[in-house]
């Protein structure tokens, strides 16, 4: 599980769906979709049920979202970016 992944998991929950996420970061569907796919497989759960034309989340996703690993992950790299910047 990586940063990229946890950051394109919320992207999609957010927009609702990979073509909304797609438009509004200007990534590839089939590279969100991959991301997400990845991460499931680390988790070993679905974070989404897929539909034909959307996507929702399952009862484990809001947890992932909101759980504290995640917001540790994103702690620490805010922290990784700010102090690499000091370095430039």
């Amino acid at each position: 599980m990586d940063l990229d992944e946890l950051s394109d998991f919320v992207l999609v929950a957010t927009h609702g769906g990979y073509a909304q996420a797609s438009r509004s970061s200007g990534r590839s569907k089939a590279t969100l979709s991959r991301k997400v796919l990845a991460l499931e497989a680390s988790l070993g759960v679905r974070l989404f049920e897929r539909g034909t034309r959307s996507v929702h989340l399952t009862t484990t996703g809001p947890t992932l979202r909101g759980g504290p690993y995640f917001k540790k992950k994103l702690r620490g790299s805010a922290y990784e970016r700010h102090e690499l910047k000091w370095l430039k």
